[in-house]
């Protein structure tokens, strides 16, 4: 069958030389002439005429050369065309080719530069950027990166000294190239990444079913201190620890294994393909969160590739070498496994994977626990932390006792269905902190329940004050 290194044509025509171009700059390939795409011999007449003019078109229009044979299918009459990689780019007129999966694929733009660094031995994040100085990395990134260096044992006190300047760590990093910033430091340490990089941040959304955003967020700044950031947010505003009582023992269920997701994110932000202005995306939905980036898979893996033993090939170098300095991630090509053996530990599902075009997606399923416990407490549509975890459902105390704030609250919530947690401020006359501890103890103890979005929705009662 038709794959990344086999192509069937009916007859040979001129346009068989993108096909051939996209070999030559992949992976090198084999053109049969004379078998229809579903793999029936249906041969060729003239032979001999082929094995002629085929490689003479080819090294004239193409610069290549390739071996030409005859053989016989069927008692039919076909010609394979064999040509090798190159490691210079080739073009047909004036455009490039490359082989994705069975398909040619012209490259343009982005894609295009990327190629040609490729074939000459470079990656995008060790290009430098001129109009770059120190003034604008964040001397608290630097900072960070010199304590989790040391901390995790990947450099000693001596390597990030006080008598190493930022410039001569970077240049020990392999971030400054004659004595200009490569656009990883940038990405690593700039306190403003996109003034020079479009779209080098991280956008949070959670989602319906139905694909109606909730609630968004943006994390932007030095990679070095992003992926942090981006899992307290998460933790902070977007997951709710939902409580379950095992006699007497307290325990916190949260829908995913932390570390596991912290490595996900690590994933994505080393591996994506920063030449594109597109934003990594996460977005979270009542049973599950999947991160998006873009960045394909190297031409010659697939999903499967990820799940078995493999080596280490980091898109972005520069910037996994320092994350791997500052003890964020290893550099054995281990980070799916990593994944499965913390949802293993932690008795969640194992991540999947989708690799869709030019894009990568993660999916993360919440746990089985989690999404019972949250059926119970019916949470299951509301799923924002309102900004408090501490105390989060309880698990419904027939005897709990209200305090004056949450009785104050559910009678404005009685008298008028749509009062916001703002008004619920000045009603009560109390700290955000407060009122917001008070509608979690009321949700958690069964007296109310969310409808619809923060901005949007209502309250119901599902409880008086004497119940």
């Amino acid at each position: 069958m038709e794959d990344l290194t086999t192509e069937w044509k009916e007859s040979w025509r001129d346009d068989c030389l993108k096909t051939i171009c996209a070999f030559a700059n992949t992976q090198g390939g084999v053109v049969e002439v004379g078998r229809a795409d579903n793999g029936e011999v249906v041969g060729v007449t003239n032979p001999l005429t082929l094995l002629t003019d085929i490689p003479n078109t080819i090294r004239h229009k193409l610069g290549v050369i390739a071996e030409v044979t005859q053989f016989i299918e069927g008692g039919k009459n076909l010609v394979r065309i064999s040509v090798q990689k190159y490691s210079n780019p080739i073009s047909y007129h004036g455009k490039f080719y490359v082989r994705t999966g069975s398909t040619t694929q012209e490259l343009s733009g982005t894609a295009l530069a990327v190629f040609l660094l490729k074939v000459q031995g470079k990656t995008w994040d060790e290009l430098t950027e001129p109009a770059a100085t120190l003034k604008d990395l964040s001397s608290e990134a630097l900072r960070k990166f010199r304590e989790l260096a040391v901390s995790g044992k990947r450099l000693t006190e001596k390597d990030v000294s006080d008598a190493i300047s930022d410039e001569q760590l970077l240049e020990n990093l392999g971030l400054v190239i004659n004595g200009q910033l490569t656009k990883a430091a940038i990405l690593l340490f700039g306190n403003n990444p996109e003034k020079f990089f479009f779209g080098c941040h991280v956008r949070i959304g959670l989602f319906s079913s139905k694909e109606e955003l909730f609630h968004h967020d943006e994390v932007r700044g030095p990679l070095m201190l992003v992926a942090d950031k981006v899992i307290e947010i998460l933790y902070l505003k977007y997951f709710k620890g939902l409580v379950d009582f095992k006699g007497f023992q307290r325990i916190e269920n949260f829908p995913l294994a932390k570390e596991a997701l912290r490595e996900a994110v690590l994933n994505a932000i080393t591996h994506r393909d920063y030449s594109v202005k597109n934003s990594i995306q996460i977005k979270i939905y009542e049973d599950r969160l999947i991160i998006f980036n873009d960045g394909c898979l190297p031409a010659d893996w697939t999903v499967e590739t990820l799940q078995k033993a493999h080596k280490s090939l980091p898109r972005n170098p520069l910037v996994a070498n320092t994350f791997f300095r500052s003890a964020h991630i290893e550099t054995w090509g281990r980070g799916i496994q990593r994944m499965n053996e913390i949802c293993d530990s932690y008795d969640a599902p194992r991540p999947t994977f989708e690799a869709i075009g030019h894009s990568f997606a993660t999916i993360l399923k919440f746990t089985d626990v989690y999404m019972k416990l949250a059926r119970k407490y019916g949470t299951v549509n509301d799923p924002v932390n309102e900004g408090v975890n501490e105390g989060v459902n309880e698990g419904v105390n027939e005897g709990v006792k209200l305090s004056t704030v949450d009785t104050a609250i559910l009678n404005a919530l009685k008298q008028n269905s749509y009062t916001t947690a703002e008004k619920l401020i000045s009603i009560v006359n109390k700290s955000k902190p407060t009122v917001e501890r008070s509608l979690q103890k009321l949700k958690a103890n069964g007296y109310i329940k969310r409808l619809g979005s923060d901005k949007t929705g209502s309250w119901e009662i599902l409880r008086s004050v004497d119940s």
